[in-house]
C-alpha cells in the first residue's frame, strides 16, 4: 500500500520545527528550579536536603504529568493538552515567586512539573505520527528540545536573578513561557489524518514483530534504558 502523502511531508517537517520550538520553551520548568534553588535555600535559611525537596516535587509532578498529559492528548489532541499544561506551568512559577513557605513552593513546583511533562513525552509521541520513514530522526529532534531548553533558560533566568532578584525573575519567566507557547499551540491543532495514522501504526507493528520481542519486553527494556540514562544525567546536575 502506498505511503499517505502527509507522512514525511513538508507539512510534517514544519510541524516538527514548531514542536522543537515548543519543547525548547515548554521544558523550562525542569531547569528553572535548579537555578533558583540556591536562592530559595538562602532566602528561607534552609539546609541543602530540605531545599532540594522543591526539585524532588518537580520531578514527581513530571512523572505523573507524562501519564496525565498522554491521556489528554489521546482524547483531545496535543494542542488543548499543551495549552492547559503551559498555563499550569506559568501559574506555578508565579505562585513560587509569591510563596511564603518552602512547602508551598514544593507544592507549586509539583504543579510546574506536572505541566512541563506535556512538552516532553506527549509532544514527541504526537510528532511521531506525522512520520514513517524518518520517524526516528524526527523523535530525536523533538527530544533534543528538552536539552536545548537546558541551555537557554538557566542562562536567561540567571541574568534575570542578578538584575531583579529570584522572585521577580521567576514570575516573569512563568508569564513568558505562557506568552510564547500558547500561540504556538494553535499551529498544532490539526490532527494527523486517520489513513496516515493507520498506515504508520501498521508499519510500527511490523517493525516491532521483526525484532522478535514482545511489546512488554520492549517496554521493560525502554524503561530500564530511561532510568539508566537519567541516573547518568543526574550526576552533573
Amino acid at each position: 500500500m502506498p505511503q499517505p502523502s502527509v507522512l514525511d511531508s513538508r507539512r510534517s517537517w514544519a510541524r516538527l520545527g514548531i514542536t522543537l520550538a515548543i519543547a525548547a520553551v515548554g521544558n523550562a520548568g525542569m531547569w528553572t528550579v535548579i537555578v533558583a534553588l540556591p536562592h530559595i535555600q538562602a532566602d528561607f535559611g534552609l539546609d541543602r536536603g530540605t531545599s532540594t525537596l522543591t526539585y524532588v516535587a518537580t520531578m514527581l509532578g513530571f512523572a505523573a504529568g507524562n501519564v496525565l498529559a498522554g491521556r489528554l492528548v489521546d482524547r483531545h489532541g496535543i494542542a488543548p493538552a499543551l495549552a492547559l499544561s503551559i498555563t499550569a506551568v506559568a501559574l506555578g512559577h508565579v505562585v513560587v515567586a509569591l510563596a511564603p513557605s518552602i512547602w508551598l513552593i514544593a507544592l507549586a513546583q509539583a504543579i510546574v512539573g506536572l505541566g512541563t511533562a506535556a512538552s516532553f513525552g506527549p509532544l514527541m509521541a504526537d510528532v511521531s505520527h506525522w512520520f514513517l520513514k524518518r520517524r526516528g530522526i524526527a523523535v530525536s529532534i523533538a527530544a533534543s528540545g528538552n536539552y536545548l531548553s537546558g541551555v537557554i533558560w538557566p542562562l536567561a533566568l540567571t541574568d534575570g536573578i542578578e538584575s531583579f532578584g529570584w522572585r521577580p525573575a521567576y514570575a516573569v519567566t512563568g508569564v513568558a513561557l505562557a506568552l510564547i507557547v500558547l500561540p504556538l499551540t494553535l499551529a498544532l491543532r490539526t490532527r494527523v489524518p486517520a489513513e496516515a495514522r493507520a498506515a504508520a501504526d501498521r508499519a510500527a507493528t511490523a517493525r516491532a514483530t521483526a525484532t522478535r520481542l514482545s511489546p512488554r519486553t520492549l517496554q521493560i527494556l525502554l524503561a530500564l534504558a530511561g532510568v539508566a540514562c537519567c541516573v547518568a544525567m543526574s550526576m552533573p546536575q
